[in-house]
C-alpha cells in the first residue's frame, strides 16, 4: 500500500526540520517547503494528504496558501501552525477549511494528537464515503427491480452513479443492433440535444480497448483519440474518464463514461469496485428490457401482421384496398413511399403512395426500377409503357418540398409458385437501410400479400364460373317457363334487400341473393304439361309440382358455389305454422335463408303481371303479407320486409 503524503511549510528550519520527523514518524512520506509560492506549485504538481503550513511566510501568507490549495484539492487536510499573537488568524483559517491548528512553540506529542486526529477524522470520512457506495449500490439494486423500460432504467443509472461517485457528468452508451457501434442513450450534466445519438465504435481507441477489458479503467486525455477529439469538437476537454463497461452473459451491451470527479480527487479503487458493481446490475436490468422491449415488438407487429391479414382477406376488391393497406403498413414499417406493380393480362398498374410530393422524374425512375425488378424475377419482358402510373399522397403537405431522390429502396417480388405476382417497393428519403428484424417482417408480409393477390384471382375466377353457371341455369329455366321470365331476379332483388336489412353477414346476403335466383331450378323436371296448364292442377299434377324444390336442390349437387344455396331453395316453399313442403318444417326449423326467400318471392308473385295470373296492387300485396303473419310466414320478418318497400317507394 503506497504511503500517505505530507507537506510541511515553514520558513523557520527547526520547525521544518520538527515537523518533518513527526510526520515520518507517522508514516508519512514528507516533503518540506520554505516558501508559500513554491508550496503552491508542489500541491499542483502531485497530491497530499494532509498540509502543515505557518501563517506567517514571506512570500505567500498561510491563509492565501490554505484558499489556493481548497481550490485545488479541496480533500487536503491543511493544520496551520501559529503564534499565541496569531490566534485570530488561526480561528479565521478554520473558517476557511483548515481542520486544526498547533500554537508555537509547541512538543513532538501535540503534534502527534493533532495529525492522528485529522488521521481518524478522514478514515471516519472514508467509511462514511465507502458506506455511501453501499447504500448507492443497494438504492440502485432495489430501484432496477421496479423499473421494465430501457428509458427508466438509463436515467436512474445516470442519477445514481454521478453524486456517489461525485462527478457532475456522465455519458452511456449501449450497442446498436448491429454489435459494431454503440451510441449514447442518455447523458447527465451535459446537453442532450448535442450528445443524444452520438455513435463510437466498439473497436476505436482507448473507449473500445476499455470496454473489451471488461472492468472499470481510467482513460487518460489523448488529443489524439477518437472519443477524445469528438468531445473536444463539443467544447468538452476532460483530463481523463473513468469507463465501466456494461457486460452481460459475456457480451458488451454498453459503456458509463464518468468525467472527472468534482472534489479534484482521483478515482479511487473503492469507487471503480462500486461502479463496477452496479454496471452489472444495469447491464442486466437493461438486457431484460431490451428484451421485453422486442418481445412488445413483437406482439405489436404480429397484431398489425393480423390486422393486415385480415384486410387482405376481407376487402381485396375494394378500389380502396392499397390505400388502406399503406395506411396499415405504416403502422409497422417506417417509409416515406409505398408503391406496387400489379400485372393484369391488358397490363397492369404501378400505384404509388408518397407521404411527401415526388417530382415527375423520380415517379418515373420508381416506376421503371420496380418495372425492371419485376423483369428480373419474371418470365418474359414488359414494356413500360404497359403499365398504367397512378399516384397518391395520403398525407400531403403544401409547404412540403418534392422529393428529388430517395436514400434507401427495397424491392420485393409478390412471389407464387411459378412467377412473381406483381413488386411491392418501400422506400426512405434518408439514406436509413432496412434493418434485418425489418426485412423479415416485410418479406412475411410480401408472402401474404401476394397469397391475397392469389386468393382475388382465385376468387374472381370461381365467381365467374358460378355466375355463368347461374345465368346457364336461370336460362334454362325460362326456356322451360317462359311465364316465369324475370321472376328470379326480382325475387333475389327483394330477399338481398331484406337480408341485409336484417343486418346480416356479407357471405350470408350472397348465399341468400344465390339461393333466390336459383330458387326455381328444379322446374326443369316438371312436365310441360302441367307448368303450361291454365287450370287449376289435380292433386296428383299438384303433388308432383311440390317436388320442384328438392329436384332443384338435387341438380345443385354436383354445382360448386362459394356458398351452399340447396338448403334455402329446398325449404322455400315451408310455411311457418308448418303446413308448408316438402318437410312440414315450422317456426325457425325453417332455415332463415327459406323465410326470407318465402316473402320474398310470394310479394313478387303478387305484384307481377304474368298470365294467366294479374298482378295485385301493392296495398294489397302488403295486406296479404301481413295476413300470413305466423301462418305462411315468419312475423318477426313481415316488418323489416315492408321496412324495405317504403324505401323502395
Amino acid at each position: 500500500m503506497q504511503e500517505p503524503r505530507a507537506l510541511v511549510v515553514d520558513d523557520e528550519p527547526v520547525v521544518r526540520r520538527l515537523c518533518g520527523r513527526i510526520m515520518q514518524g507517522l508514516g508519512y512520506q514528507t516533503l518540506t517547503i520554505s516558501r508559500g509560492l513554491e508550496a503552491l506549485k508542489a500541491v499542483e504538481e502531485q497530491p497530499f494528504e494532509i498540509v502543515i503550513t505557518d501563517l506567517r511566510m514571506p512570500d505567500l501568507d498561510g491563509i492565501q496558501l490554505l484558499k489556493s490549495i481548497k481550490k485545488i484539492s479541496p480533500m487536503t487536510d491543511v493544520i496551520v501552525v501559529t503564534g499565541y499573537a496569531t490566534l485570530e488568524n488561526a480561528i479565521e483559517a478554520l473558517k476557511e477549511g483548515a481542520v486544526d491548528y498547533v500554537r508555537k512553540p509547541f512538543s513532538a506529542d501535540e503534534l502527534q494528537m493533532v495529525v492522528q486526529a485529522c488521521r481518524k477524522r478522514r478514515q471516519l470520512a472514508e467509511e462514511r464515503a465507502e458506506l455511501q457506495e453501499v447504500v448507492g449500490i443497494h438504492d440502485l439494486s432495489a430501484a432496477l427491480h421496479s423499473c421494465i423500460f430501457l428509458n427508466e432504467i438509463v436515467t436512474l443509472l445516470l442519477n445514481l452513479t454521478t453524486p456517489l461517485l461525485m462527478s457532475s457528468k456522465a455519458l452511456l452508451f449501449l450497442m446498436e443492433d448491429n454489435g459494431e457501434n454503440l451510441r449514447v442513450a442518455g447523458c447527465k450534466g451535459l446537453p442532450n440535444e448535442e450528445y443524444g445519438g452520438l455513435r463510437m465504435g466498439l473497436k476505436e481507441g482507448s473507449f473500445g480497448e476499455a470496454l473489451n477489458r471488461g472492468k472499470p479503467s481510467l482513460l487518460e486525455e489523448d488529443d489524439n483519440d477518437p472519443l477524445f477529439l469528438t468531445l473536444s469538437a463539443k467544447g468538452e476537454n476532460p483530463k481523463g474518464l473513468l469507463c465501466a463497461p456494461l457486460v452481460t452473459r459475456g457480451k458488451i451491451i454498453g459503456g458509463l463514461l464518468l468525467y472527472p470527479r468534482d472534489d479534484g480527487k482521483d478515482f479511487s479503487p473503492s469507487d471503480e469496485r462500486a461502479i463496477s458493481i452496479m454496471a452489472c446490475q444495469a447491464a442486466m436490468a437493461i438486457e431484460n428490457a431490451r428484451l421485453l422491449e422486442a418481445h412488445q415488438r413483437s406482439i405489436e407487429e404480429l397484431t398489425k401482421i393480423n390486422e393486415i391479414t385480415m384486410l387482405l382477406e376481407s376487402c381485396p376488391s375494394d378500389p380502396h384496398f392499397l390505400s388502406s393497406l399503406v395506411q396499415s403498413l405504416k403502422g409497422l414499417i417506417a417509409f416515406d413511399i409505398c408503391a406496387f406493380l400489379l400485372p393484369s393480362p391488358r397490363g397492369g398498374k404501378v400505384s404509388i403512395y408518397a407521404f411527401q410530393p415526388l417530382t415527375d422524374q423520380l415517379r418515373y425512375k420508381l416506376k421503371e426500377k420496380m418495372i425492371q425488378d419485376f423483369c428480373k424475377h419474371g418470365k418474359g419482358m414488359v414494356e413500360s409503357e404497359d403499365f398504367e402510373m397512378v399516384s397518391f399522397s395520403p398525407s400531403p403537405s403544401p409547404s412540403t418540398p418534392p422529393l428529388t431522390g430517395f436514400g434507401s429502396l427495397l424491392l420485393l417480388p409478390l412471389p407464387t409458385k411459378e412467377q412473381p405476382s406483381g413488386i411491392l417497393c418501400l422506400a426512405r428519403a434518408k439514406e436509413e437501410t432496412f434493418d434485418q428484424s425489418t426485412l423479415k417482417t416485410i418479406n412475411t408480409i410480401s408472402h401474404i400479400i401476394s397469397l391475397a393477390l392469389d386468393n382475388q384471382q382465385l376468387y374472381a375466377g370461381a365467381r365467374d364460373n358460378y355466375l355463368s353457371t347461374v345465368h346457364a341455369l336461370s336460362a334454362a329455366v325460362e326456356s322451360k317457363d317462359p311465364y316465369s321470365k324475370d321472376h328470379s331476379f326480382y325475387t333475389a332483388k327483394y330477399a338481398k334487400a331484406l337480408a341485409q336489412r336484417l343486418g346480416l353477414p356479407k357471405e350470408k346476403v350472397d348465399e341468400i341473393t344465390l339461393a333466390s335466383l336459383l330458387h326455381d331450378v328444379g322446374i326443369i323436371g316438371i312436365p310441360e304439361s302441367i307448368l303450361s296448364k291454365t287450370e287449376s292442377l289435380s292433386p296428383e299434377e299438384d303433388r308432383k309440382m311440390q317436388r320442384h324444390p328438392a329436384i332443384g336442390a338435387k341438380i345443385l349437387e354436383s354445382v360448386i358455389f362459394p356458398w351452399d344455396p340447396k338448403p334455402t331453395i329446398l325449404c322455400h316453399h315451408e310455411h311457418f305454422d308448418g303446413s308448408g313442403y316438402p318437410s312440414k318444417l315450422k317456426g325457425e326449423e325453417i332455415p332463415l335463408g327459406a323465410r326470407i326467400l318465402a316473402i320474398a318471392e310470394a310479394y313478387e308473385m303478387m305484384v307481377a303481371n304474368r298470365p294467366p295470373q294479374k298482378a295485385v296492387s301493392r296495398s294489397e300485396a302488403i295486406l296479404r303479407l301481413t295476413e300470413g303473419q305466423g301462418t305462411l310466414f315468419d312475423p318477426q320478418l313481415i316488418p323489416p320486409f315492408l321496412e324495405v318497400l317504403k324505401e323502395e317507394g
